[in-house]
């Protein structure tokens, strides 16, 4: 029996929108994303535009907006900034949704390399320049 748990449940979608911006930006830097951070992600997510053909382009541009404030609400939360604030399953099952918009546009994303999340020295825990 699973209980749920609204935080593990905001640190898996701010994951995942995470992944999908490292992903946009390797895809647009021609880089390995092992090479990346995870710094400016609701800048990235608007190089979605780029992976889009133009009928689709400002219904991506809503869904990478959406996605990053999705992904600065998680941020709040994970991070105890919503004193008094009601946080639960249905304010998760909004943000599941807008993730699943953002990912209509592009499919599966692959996940963090564990082996990224464990090593201190790694890129990915370096600062953006």
């Amino acid at each position: 029996m699973s209980t749920f748990d609204p935080k593990i449940e905001a640190l898996r979608i701010r994951r995942d929108i995470e992944s999908i911006a490292l992903t946009l930006w390797a895809d647009a830097s021609g880089l390995d994303r092992s090479m990346l951070v995870s710094k400016a992600v609701d800048r990235r997510l608007v190089l979605l535009m780029a992976q889009v053909e133009d009928r689709q382009r400002l219904a991506a541009f809503r869904a990478a907006r959406q996605a990053g404030h999705v992904y600065g609400e998680t941020s709040d939360v994970l991070h105890g900034r919503t004193r008094g604030a009601r946080f639960g399953a249905v304010q998760i099952g909004e943000w599941d949704k807008d993730l699943q918009r953002l990912r209509s546009f592009i499919g599966e994303t692959p996940a963090i390399p564990q082996s990224l999340m464990k090593d201190e020295k790694s890129p990915y825990n370096q600062e953006d320049s």
